[in-house]
C-alpha cells in the first residue's frame, strides 16, 4: 500500500487574519496519489456552522445570578447529551468544593429518583437542558419533582419556553441551528460553567475551527469516500486524551449518518490506547484491509504540570532498570506525548492507513477544534454521497408513537 503524507498549514486571510489554522492533517497510507483529483471547494457549499455564535457573557451571567449559590445542581437532558457531560466532568480537573454536579437523563430514572429522596429540597436546583426534541417529556420529568427549584433551558419557542412562563421559571434559550449539531451550544456551556469550566475556550475553539475546517475536511471526506468504494469499511479514532474521547463519541451517530447514500457506508468507532493494544494480533491484521485509523493529537508538554521524584529506596526494586530512574525530575506530561508518538510509529510500521489529526491549543479549546472539524467533514462527507445533512433527524414518527403509547399507559 502506497504511503502518501501531506500537511496543511492553511492560513485564513481576512478579518480574521491574525489567526492561524489550529490543524496539521497528515493522510497517509491510503489513496495515494490523489492529490490532483481532489474535489473543487468551490463547487461545495461552506458548512453553515460558522454563523453559530453562543453569547457566552448572557450565559455566565444567567449561571452567576441563577444558579452559582446552590451547593447542588442537577442536570436533566436527553441521553446523548447526558453521556457527553459526564465524560466531560469524569476528565475535568477542576473542583468547585461547595458545589456537588449531577447529570441525569429519561434513561435512569432510578438515578434522579434516588437524589430527589436523597438531596435537601432548599440546596437543589434542577436544570432541564433540551435541544429540539424530548421537550414534553423532560417538562413532566420536571413536574414530577415538585419540591426542587427548577430552571429551564430550551428553544425559545416550544414547551419548555411557554411552561417557564406560565409556571414562573427561570429559563435561558439554547440556540441551535441544525439538529444534529447540538456540541456547540448552551446544552454544553451550561454545564461546563457549573463545574468550574471555562465555555469560552471551547467556544473559541468551534470559532476558529469552522473557518479553517473546510479544506482539509474535504480532502479527508474524499479520500475516505474514495477509500469505501474500494473496500474500506470502517475509521477507527484513537486519542490519547480521553476527553477528546468522549467528544468524538457524540459525533459518532452524525458521522454514521453522513454515509448512509453510499451502498456500503463506512462504521465509525472509537477506542483508547488500551483497548487498542488489547485486540488480537488476527484482528490488527484484518484491520491492515479494511480500516482507516484516525489519530486525534493534541497533548502539549505545556499542561499542568507533575515532575516526576523516584525515591532512592526504590533502586533496590529487581523489577525496575537503571533507565527509569532517569525520569526523575521530568515531566509527567511527556508520557502523553510519548504514547501519541508510540501510536504513530506502530501503524507506520505495521503500514496501516491512517490520519493524523494534530491541534495545538489548550483542552477544551482543542476539543471544540476537533468537533469542528468533524461536523464540517460530515457534511462534506453527506454531500459527496447526495445526502441531506442539514435537516432534522427522523424521530417524529417516533415521538408521535411514543406519545400515543404514553397516553395509553396513563390511562387516557
Amino acid at each position: 500500500m502506497g504511503s502518501l503524507g501531506r500537511q496543511y498549514p492553511i492560513r485564513f486571510m481576512g478579518k480574521d487574519e491574525h489567526l492561524i489554522s489550529p490543524y496539521r492533517l497528515e493522510i497517509s497510507g491510503f489513496m495515494a496519489g490523489e492529490e490532483d483529483s481532489q474535489p473543487d471547494i468551490s463547487f461545495y457549499p461552506t458548512p453553515p456552522l460558522s454563523n453559530n455564535v453562543i453569547n457566552i457573557e448572557r450565559l455566565t451571567t444567567f449561571f452567576h445570578t441563577v444558579l452559582e449559590e446552590k451547593s447542588n445542581i442537577v442536570f436533566l437532558a436527553d441521553e446523548e447529551v447526558t453521556s457527553l457531560l459526564r465524560g466531560l466532568a469524569a476528565t475535568s480537573g477542576k473542583q468547585v468544593p461547595e458545589r456537588k454536579v449531577f447529570f441525569c437523563s429519561l434513561g435512569d430514572i432510578t438515578q434522579l429518583s434516588e437524589l430527589y429522596q436523597s438531596l435537601h429540597a432548599d440546596d437543589v436546583i434542577l436544570v432541564i437542558l433540551s435541544g429540539t426534541f424530548n421537550q414534553s417529556e423532560l417538562l413532566a420529568a420536571a413536574l414530577s419533582l415538585p419540591h426542587w427549584r427548577k430552571v429551564f433551558a430550551g428553544p425559545i419557542h416550544g414547551p419548555l419556553a411557554e411552561g417557564a412562563r406560565f409556571l414562573q421559571f427561570s429559563f435561558i434559550p439554547v440556540e441551535i441551528a441544525f439538529a444534529r449539531f447540538w456540541q456547540q451550544s448552551e446544552l454544553v456551556y451550561l454545564p461546563l460553567l457549573a463545574l468550574g469550566e471555562e465555555p469560552a475556550l471551547l467556544e473559541e475553539g468551534f470559532h476558529i475551527g469552522y473557518r479553517f475546517a473546510p479544506l482539509p475536511a474535504l480532502s479527508l471526506a474524499y479520500r475516505l469516500w474514495r477509500a469505501e468504494k474500494s473496500g474500506v469499511n470502517q475509521v477507527i479514532f484513537l486519542s490519547v486524551r480521553e476527553c477528546f474521547l468522549y467528544g468524538i463519541g457524540s459525533i459518532l451517530p452524525l458521522l454514521d449518518e453522513s454515509g448512509y447514500g453510499s451502498k456500503n457506508p463506512l462504521n465509525y468507532k472509537i477506542l483508547s490506547p488500551s483497548a487498542f493494544k488489547n485486540y488480537s494480533v488476527e484482528e490488527q491484521m484484518q484491520w491492515k484491509k479494511d480500516t482507516v485509523f484516525f489519530l486525534i493529537e493534541g497533548w502539549e508538554e505545556e499542561e499542568k504540570e507533575l515532575f516526576i521524584n523516584i525515591p532512592e529506596q526504590l533502586k533496590n526494586n529487581n523489577y525496575l532498570d537503571e533507565q527509569y530512574f532517569s525520569l526523575t525530575g521530568s515531566s509527567l506530561s511527556l508520557l502523553g506525548l510519548a504514547q501519541e508518538e508510540a501510536l504513530d510509529a506502530y501503524l507506520k510500521k505495521e503500514d496501516s492507513p491512517q490520519v493524523r489529526l494534530h491541534l495545538q491549543g489548550e483542552r477544551l479549546e482543542n476539543l471544540g477544534g476537533i468537533m469542528a472539524f468533524l461536523h464540517t467533514m460530515s457534511c462534506y462527507n453527506a454531500w459527496l454521497r447526495e445526502t441531506d445533512i442539514m435537516n432534522d433527524p427522523p424521530r417524529v414518527e417516533i415521538d408521535a408513537l411514543t406519545w400515543d403509547f404514553w397516553m395509553k399507559r396513563a390511562g387516557k
